[in-house]
């Protein structure tokens, strides 16, 4: 199956539970950006759609493609066998290309690593990922056929309907739904069981690490206590495979193309259709390649959360939002993950563009908010230091807690990492 001109040929396997077709087809493909830019992004399976329009067409096959077993939900029209591959509508523009066989580089690095974490439920579990192979650039095709074609991100005309969910000591948890393409993309909403009719509560999104989803996120710390104390809303999203396309990391998101941008715009816009939520109060936190996403979505999207606070994670595109945006950065030194001192470590392999030095990474984003050039710097307590910037525009506030010993796992002693980003966020006092 070395050839890009047999796969029309083929007959393939749909991962869906609800259609089968036979066979398989086992290969890499190349994810080709808006700016011509190509990432390899590993081994996966297609199906046959039999009731596809283009099915009537003997030149045309209509396929789903994801990476090996695992549902994606991007539909591709592979062209006939003298040609490559086509269109993939999955909201934004990319398409991928068959070229021939190759190694499963990403499934490999997502299957088989061994990563550092605090526990089995904490989401240090390894993001960015770490390996000790470099990326290998798969062979390409000879003359591959590729189109891209452009949706919509989301629906927003859909109608919003959460549910009753259910109520377990005084938290509520309901499921919402971002549909993209044939792939529904899920988030889980904690609220306080009860609201008082006007009530509007602050939202707090939560973005997992690498390799964690946003279940276990959910159990990180507890959060389900929090929302009871502290009455205010917290979602969990969930990335693609999960993980999060942050631009420079992380695969397989990041290899994908996904657009975790509209997809999280369109979590908030179903939010807003709440009536326990308000949407002038919003607040973005995230651990590792959650906090990298965070990072991101603060500078594309300016002034659609009101302060930020990433864990363990890095602006690794040294990004900065156009608008004074509040930032509480939380970081174990060393991390051996995500180093705080922007040494190389293993998971350099899975990100495009070097580890900034948090502190460095911190001051610049204090900087493009117009505070004070020196932080504040005091000890609070054993293993605590927290460094502040002072007058900024916009009233905006600068702060990094650095955690010695910490490693890269949440922070919970000396000192809650929740207890801290709850009280930025003015939530808790």
């Amino acid at each position: 199956m070395g050839e890009v001109g047999e796969v029309a040929t083929q007959v393939f396997t749909d991962p869906r539970t609800h259609r089968f077709a036979e066979g398989a087809l086992i290969g890499p493909f190349r994810s080709i950006g808006n700016d011509g830019g190509t990432s390899d992004i590993g081994g996966g399976h297609g199906d046959k759609v039999p009731d596809d329009p283009s099915e009537a067409d003997s030149e045309r096959r209509s396929l789903t493609v994801v990476p090996a077993g695992i549902r994606l939900g991007c539909r591709c029209e592979f062209e006939h066998p003298g040609g490559g591959v086509g269109v993939v509508p999955n909201r934004r523009r990319t398409a991928f290309v068959v070229i021939g066989a190759a190694s499963l580089l990403i499934i490999g690095l997502v299957a088989g690593l061994v990563l550092p974490g605090s526990d089995g439920s904490a989401p240090g579990s390894g993001d960015p990922a770490s390996s000790n192979q470099e990326p290998q650039q798969a062979p390409s095709s000879t003359n591959p056929t590729v189109t891209t074609t452009e949706q919509p991100a989301g629906r927003p005309g859909d109608p919003v309907v959460f549910g009753e969910g259910s109520i377990e000591g005084g938290v509520r948890t309901q499921t919402g739904t971002v549909i993209e393409g044939i792939v529904q993309r899920p988030f889980t909403v904690l609220s306080p069981a009860e609201v008082e009719p006007g009530e509007r509560l602050p939202v707090v999104v939560v973005l997992h690490g690498r390799t964690v989803d946003s279940a276990r996120m959910s159990r990180a710390a507890d959060w389900r206590g929090a929302v009871a104390r502290d009455r205010f809303v917290a979602v969990f999203p969930q990335g693609v495979l999960d993980s999060w396309n942050a631009g420079p990391c992380c695969p397989p998101a990041s290899a994908l193309g996904t657009n975790d941008v509209a997809y999280l715009e369109e979590v908030l816009r179903q939010l807003d259709t709440r009536p326990d939520v308000d949407p002038a109060r919003r607040y973005l936190t995230g651990f590792s390649n959650g906090a990298v996403m965070a990072y991101s979505f603060a500078c594309q999207r300016p002034g659609v959360f009101d302060a930020v606070a990433p864990l363990a994670g890095s602006n690794l595109s040294g990004c900065a939002p156009g608008a004074p945006v509040s930032l509480l950065h939380q970081h174990g030194d060393p991390d051996p993950v995500v180093p705080y001192d922007g040494r190389p470590t293993l998971s350099q392999v899975l990100s495009s563009a070097p580890f900034p030095q948090v502190p460095v990474s911190v001051a610049a984003w204090a900087r493009s908010a117009g505070c004070d050039p020196l932080p504040q710097v005091r000890n609070d307590g054993p293993g605590v230091v927290r460094q502040t910037w002072i007058g900024c525009a916009a009233d905006a506030r600068v702060e990094l807690l650095t955690y010695p010993g910490n490693d890269h796992r949440w922070p919970d002693a000396p000192v809650d990492g929740l207890d801290e980003l709850l009280r930025f966020f003015g939530i808790r006092r």
